[in-house]
């Protein structure tokens, strides 16, 4: 996930003009943006922070306050997704909030810049339908 985190999405939304992540972080109290991932029991089993102290990604290792977490995802669609397993017209935020932003979907959406994964989602997409 420190890959996906460091590499693509903070990448893509540092440079967004339409929801700025720096925003974002020095909005929140802490300049915090946090990203958590859990299981389908609905608990949380990673929670990764950015700050300008580090300028990247990392995994905080003590609980954090679901109020202080700025997005959530379950984190076997994500790596399905990223794998390629998760079907192409299929949503896995299944829980998205109104006028919440969900930054790390919008750049998992991104196609200009997720080649490999549209390759590997159409690939899964037209096997399957070959059944």
């Amino acid at each position: 996930m420190l890959d996906l985190l460091n590499h693509r999405f903070l990448p893509f939304a540092l440079a967004s003009a339409s929801d700025p992540l720096k925003a974002a972080i020095l909005s929140s109290n802490d300049h915090r943006y946090r990203i958590a991932f859990k299981a389908r029991n609905n608990d949380i089993i990673a929670v990764y922070g950015f700050s300008w102290t580090t300028g990247k990604y990392a995994r905080e290792e003590k609980p954090i306050e679901l109020s202080r977490i700025s997005e959530v995802y379950f984190l076997d669609d994500i790596t399905d997704f990223l794998a390629g397993k998760q079907e192409l017209y299929s949503v896995f935020v299944h829980e998205m909030q109104r006028g919440k932003s969900y930054r790390l979907w919008n750049t998992l959406g991104a196609n200009f810049i997720n080649t490999d994964l549209l390759t590997r989602k159409y690939t899964y997409h037209f096997e399957r339908a070959k059944q």
